[in-house]
Formats: C-alpha cells, sequence, structure tokens
C-alpha cells in the first residue's frame, strides 16, 4: 500500500525544495546521496534541501507519483512540489553520506530541521505528535521523563497520531505557533495540506489563539 506523504510534510516557505531535471555526469551518485545539482545524480533529480541539521544542499532521488515507481527499499513521499524516492531504514547506519533515519511512520533517511528552528528557548525538542490527517504537528521539549512520557503515551491514544522521538517532519511545514517556554514548551506546526495555506494564515491564527508566531526552519 501507498504510503502517503501526508505524514511526512516539511519546510518549504519560500519554495525551499525543488526538483530540478538534466543530464547525468559523469560520476553520478545513486539515490540517497548528497547534490547540489542534478547533473550529480544517476537519476538526474536533485532535490534541493531547505537548511537542516546535517547540513545537506540536496539529495539524489527519483521522481515518482506513487511507490511502484520507487526501488523496493524506498517509498514516494508527495508533496506540493511533486513526488520523490526516498530511502526506508530502521536507524541512520542504514543511510548513507552523513542522512539520518527519521524517526516517521515509515522511517526515512533524510535530514532533521536544524536546531532551534523557532522552538527556541533553548531546549532541544524530545519528541513530536503528528495528527492523524498529517495537517499539523506538535514539538515537545524541556520538560521531565516523567511529562515526556505522558505526552508519547497521549499522542499514541490519539486515533491515527504519530508518536516521533525527535522534531517534526519538514516537508511542506509552513509556519507554527509557540506556547511558553518553561515547564512545557511546545510548538505546533501547520503544513500546506491543511487549513492554513500561507505563512500570513499560521500567522493570524497565532494571534487570534494568544501564541507566538515563528518561522519554519
Amino acid at each position: 500500500m501507498m504510503k502517503s506523504a501526508t505524514w511526512f510534510i516539511a519546510a518549504l516557505v519560500t519554495g525551499c525544495i525543488q526538483i530540478e531535471t538534466k543530464g547525468t555526469s559523469r560520476d553520478p551518485l545513486p539515490n540517497g546521496y548528497a547534490c547540489s545539482s542534478p547533473w550529480s545524480c544517476e537519476s538526474a533529480t536533485c532535490a534541493i534541501l531547505s537548511a537542516n541539521a546535517q547540513h545537506k544542499p540536496g539529495i539524489c532521488t527519483t521522481s515518482c507519483r506513487t511507490d511502484r515507481q520507487c526501488a523496493s527499499d524506498e517509498r514516494c513521499v508527495l508533496s506540493g512540489n511533486g513526488g520523490f524516492c526516498l530511502k526506508t531504514c530502521s536507524q541512520s547506519a542504514s543511510c548513507v553520506d552523513g542522512f539520518v533515519c527519521t524517526g516517521h511512520e515509515p522511517s526515512l533517511c533524510y535530514v532533521e530541521p536544524q536546531a532551534d528552528g523557532g522552538t527556541s528557548c533553548s531546549t532541544s525538542v524530545y519528541g513530536s505528535c503528528q495528527n492523524a490527517t498529517r495537517t499539523e504537528c506538535v514539538e515537545k521539549s524541556g520538560v521531565s521523563d516523567a511529562d515526556r512520557a505522558r505526552d508519547e503515551a497521549a499522542c499514541k491514544a490519539a486515533l491515527g497520531s504519530v508518536w516521533s522521538d525527535g522534531p517534526c517532519p519538514l516537508l511542506d511545514l509552513i509556519a507554527g505557533c509557540r506556547e511558553g517556554c518553561s515547564p512545557s514548551n511546545q510548538v505546533t506546526w501547520y503544513y500546506a495540506s491543511g487549513p492554513y495555506g500561507t505563512v500570513s494564515d499560521v500567522e493570524a491564527h497565532c494571534r487570534a489563539t494568544g501564541l507566538t508566531a515563528v518561522s519554519s526552519p
């Protein structure tokens, strides 16, 4: 069954991810390796990434619409800019070229947000909960182990929600609303597939609910 990328949605406020297609280079790289130009990739497709913790400019990939167009160890990730294939993984050691195994469903070799990309308050994100429709995701940080366990249990109890040990996914993320800094700092990120289609929409929602708007990582 195809796993839609509405669960793996990330940061494209200024069109940071682009799919370019050109000819291959003399020493092409397979899917999953870092690139800055489609000429570097066997597939002739380099997905340009937004700012990320791994400092990767892009990733060699293949354009797709369904999982059937990807290799057996890949999944087709759909976004507002089309679809592309990412390798599945069980741990970061399964990934190549410094990419990491992101804790989503299924786990994929990709990148993580830049440190403190909007969550602020000088605390590390310890987990995130993405809702069943994959239109929003809440990042949690700065609390005790007991609070972390409580948040994870609450997320898993919500039908269809997905808990991840780490930040929210980046693909098609628009902006977010921050609530508090201590002891229960959290940021709720909103995605292009949800009810807030622009940064201005998210900012208006934050103001209306008394929260602080934060830009995408």
